[in-house]
């Protein structure tokens, strides 16, 4: 559940109206203070515990040439970090027209080598390509860690 459906679902609730500043004002400091109550009721272990996450820019690589059918891509200099996270993010490949092509969800990074593996094989037409990594996930520590 995001933070948006919980805000829809509570104005829902309260015979919302947005044109209404002062409905803002009174649903923030619900959902604020619902926050305060569950937090504050029990030591959730999520609540006591800091970690530090690595959260990365989209990475673009130009000129890179494609192979239609593979299933991977090679992109030079990739670092350790990006070879470790890079697993279920998205790959785009634009064209030298600058046209962007369907997404390709990354399975994983081989760990030895600059090339990155794909859930599904590229169906675009073979040729040199710019392809950008887009990050949209962060992978929280679990728990039990």
């Amino acid at each position: 559940m995001t933070l948006q459906s919980i805000r829809e679902s509570v104005a829902n609730h309260l015979n919302y109206d947005p044109t209404n500043s002062s409905y803002e004002e009174e649903l923030n400091a619900l959902i604020n203070r619902a926050q305060t109550k569950v937090l504050g009721s029990h030591r959730w272990a999520f609540a006591q515990r800091d970690h530090t996450v690595t959260a990365y820019p989209d990475t673009s690589f130009d000129s890179i040439s494609i192979t239609s059918g593979d299933d991977f891509v090679t992109l030079p200099g990739l670092t350790g970090d990006f070879r470790k996270d890079a697993d279920g993010h998205t790959l785009y490949l634009t064209s030298s027209t600058g046209v962007n092509s369907e997404s390709y969800t990354i399975s994983f990074a081989d760990l030895n080598s600059d090339d990155v593996y794909l859930t599904k094989a590229i169906g675009q037409a073979t040729g040199t390509y710019t392809v950008t990594v887009q990050y949209r996930e962060i992978n929280l520590h679990s728990e039990a860690n």
